[in-house]
């Protein structure tokens, strides 16, 4: 019997700022994300930050 499961699907949360990375600037919009796509049933994975500095975005 075939299965007609859904897949799963998964995401990382990426917020850019330097005024998130210093921590001039709390980053609540990131966990609220999170849980939004998790009510949804997609896998959070990752949360992570990086600053306004092309070299970083590039990586």
């Amino acid at each position: 019997m075939a299965s007609h499961a859904r897949p799963i699907l998964t995401a990382a949360v990426l917020a850019v700022g330097s005024e998130i990375t210093t921590g001039s600037t709390r980053d609540t919009n990131s966990g609220d994300l999170a849980e939004e796509l998790s009510a949804m049933g997609v896998d959070v994975v990752a949360i992570t930050a990086l600053p306004d500095r092309r070299p970083a975005l590039m990586k």
